[in-house]
C-alpha cells in the first residue's frame, strides 16, 4: 500500500516503545519502605494522641491526607505489619531518628 512505510516510520519516532521504569524488586523495596514510613507515622501519631486528643479516626484521616490512601486500606497495612508497629512501638525513637530516617515529614 502506498504510503504505509512512510507512516510506519513517523508513527515510531512519535510514539517510541514504552521503557520499563522499574523492576519488581525496586517496586517492592519502594512499597516495603512507604509502610515502614506509615507504621512510623502511625505510632508516632499514637505516642502524641495524648497531647493532641487524636482518636484512631482522627489518625487514620491524618494518614490518608498524608499517603492518599484510604483509610481501610491503612488499617490494612497496619493490622498486616502488625510486629513491624509493635517493634517500633517497643524501640522508642526519638524526634531526631525519625527526622533522619524520613526527612520529608513533620515530626514535631
Amino acid at each position: 500500500m502506498r504510503g504505509v512505510r512512510k507512516l510506519s516510520g513517523v508513527s515510531k519516532s512519535l510514539f517510541p516503545e514504552p521503557q520499563q521504569k522499574e523492576t519488581t524488586e525496586e517496586a517492592a523495596s519502594l512499597y516495603d519502605q512507604k509502610v515502614s514510613l506509615l507504621c512510623a507515622r502511625f505510632v508516632w501519631y499514637a505516642q502524641n494522641s495524648n497531647k493532641t486528643k487524636l482518636t484512631t479516626q482522627n489518625i487514620l484521616i491524618a494518614l490518608e491526607k498524608e499517603f492518599f490512601i484510604s483509610g481501610r486500606t491503612i488499617s490494612d497495612i497496619i493490622q498486616s505489619q502488625e510486629q513491624h508497629c509493635t517493634a517500633i512501638r517497643n524501640n522508642p525513637a526519638t524526634l531526631t531518628n525519625f527526622k533522619r530516617q524520613y526527612p520529608g515529614f513533620t515530626w514535631s
